[in-house]
């Protein structure tokens, strides 16, 4: 089946969405996580965001980051523990902060962020932050789709 992935992937329009997965990532790339990239921006082509897939070190509780490159350059640092059940849902919830980051609903700013126009420090409790807590429950409903 990763195969399959793979293959849907490497046919994916160079013009669209694309997702670049970093080496031994291959497996975690399912039909999920596929689906919901192409839908998680509604504009034209040449507006579409690029993101990368990379294995990364991570502190050991963090599965997952966002970065943001450049207006619509986007690298998602997977935790390296590869074997953890979460990873699908890690890379759904991030792809969110993709969706939000590239819509401007969420900027990352060098005292905090910004969501909806409203100030968030980086002193904020990570389970009170209002993108995460919506990442969490979009993951969370996606993940549970069949």
């Amino acid at each position: 089946m990763w195969k399959t992935i793979i293959l849907a992937l490497l046919f994916l329009p160079a013009y669209g969405q694309e997702l670049k997965v970093g080496r031994g990532l291959d497996f975690i790339v399912t039909e999920k996580i596929v689906q919901y990239k192409n839908t998680i921006v509604n504009r034209p082509p040449y507006l579409q965001p690029t993101i990368y897939l990379e294995l990364s070190p991570l502190y050991p509780t963090v599965l997952g980051i966002t970065r943001q490159i450049s207006a619509q350059v986007f690298i998602i640092d997977i935790n390296g523990l590869v074997n953890n059940p979460f990873l699908e849902r890690t890379v759904l919830h991030e792809l969110v902060h993709v969706s939000q980051l590239s819509s401007g609903e969420l900027i990352n700013l060098p005292n905090g962020w910004m969501w909806e126009s409203k100030f968030y420090s980086f002193d904020s409790p990570y389970e009170t932050r209002p993108w995460e807590v919506q990442a969490a429950l979009i993951s969370s409903f996606i993940d549970r789709m069949e």
